[in-house]
């Protein structure tokens, strides 16, 4: 029911709090500075039965600047690691991220290269440095051809069996999407399917659980997959607060001597819904095309994923792409790219 922020030598402040598990705003007045800033509880309501726990989620100070302050710097996240200066035509971005010769969570290499990626993207800056994949910078694209497994319609005829909101406008042949080469196949002479997609409820023709052998036949330092999803079950505020990813589909990478890896695809991380009310980039994948449906509040959104292969002098034979153990959807590829580095 009480809290206080003690700034030190500039004093204590204290807040009646409503003990309401719900958001609250306090000003600081006057407003004050220092080095050290410490939260204390200082008065609260037990519930019976609870043991007396008491916690605070989350606590935002919000610095009072000058309007020449933000003039001169524009914070790119709430907590100061990406900030831009805009100098005269141009500008500085300070990328406060700590890249280092190991990590402790392996996957954390990938995330910091892939916000160091989007950066210069942006800023049409791209940058690679040695074997270091980065999608629009120094790379040879080799698009695959999926038209052997192709099983489903983009317009009315299929999808995901709502004729409102298909992917029939996303351009056919070959385009460049969240910085990649695709090629989005589509036949010239006769209605076909024109996309690789997993069976589930509401889906027609009666399609499979796994399509196998999507042939590739090279060599590659990195695949991209232009893919959508249709997302049935959503994370809860306590799998997003928990960090808990759901694997909703996997691609399964043969190589020509026999063996294979399996490159998962997280609901929510890689994919998510195909149309949404204001799609955006994820964690793990670039939105590569959106397109907003006439007359409704949702676009479409494809997404760009990018894959590092770990045996790039193997020779990749096929793809697979099957569910994987959290069936939240039904997943959808459009295309496949290979990629060399130069």
């Amino acid at each position: 029911t009480q809290v206080a922020l003690d700034f030190g030598a500039a004093g204590s402040v204290p807040f009646d709090t409503l003990p309401n598990g719900e958001p609250q705003t306090f000003e600081v007045s006057p407003a004050r500075t220092s080095a050290n800033i410490t939260l204390e509880v200082r008065k609260w309501q037990t519930k019976p039965g609870t043991g007396g726990n008491i916690g605070i989620d989350n606590i935002y100070l919000k610095a009072k600047r000058s309007p020449a302050f933000y003039a001169a710097v524009k914070p790119m996240l709430n907590i100061g690691a990406l900030v831009s200066y805009p100098k005269g035509k141009g500008g500085i971005v300070l990328c406060n991220v700590l890249f280092k010769s190991s990590e402790a969570v392996p996957e954390n290499a990938d995330k910091k290269v892939a916000i160091l990626a989007t950066i210069l993207r942006n800023l049409k800056a791209p940058f690679a440095g040695g074997k270091t994949i980065i999608a629009g910078s120094r790379l040879t694209y080799a698009p695959v051809d999926i038209s052997s497994k192709a099983n489903q319609y983009r317009n009315d005829q299929g999808w995901f069996g709502d004729n409102q909101f298909t992917f029939a406008d996303l351009p056919n042949g070959k385009h460049v999407f969240a910085g990649v080469d695709y090629d989005v196949y589509n036949s010239a002479t006769s209605p076909v399917p024109t996309v690789v997609m997993l069976g589930g409820s509401g889906i027609s023709r009666n399609l499979p659980d796994a399509v196998t052998g999507i042939p590739v036949h090279r060599k590659a330092d990195a695949l991209f997959f232009l893919q959508a999803a249709r997302l049935d079950t959503r994370r809860s505020a306590d799998d997003i607060k928990n960090d808990r990813h759901y694997e909703m589909s996997d691609y399964v990478v043969h190589y020509a001597d026999g063996q294979t890896v399996k490159v998962p695809v997280y609901a929510e991380i890689d994919v998510d819904d195909y149309h949404q009310i204001s799609p955006a980039a994820l964690p793990g994948a670039q939105l590569a095309w959106s397109e907003p449906y006439a007359g409704t509040p949702y676009a479409s959104a494809a997404y760009s994923m990018q894959w590092n292969n770990p045996r790039p002098n193997v020779v990749i034979d096929s793809i697979d792409l099957t569910y994987g153990p959290d069936r939240r959807g039904v997943p959808a590829l459009l295309a496949i790219t290979a990629a060399t580095a130069q």
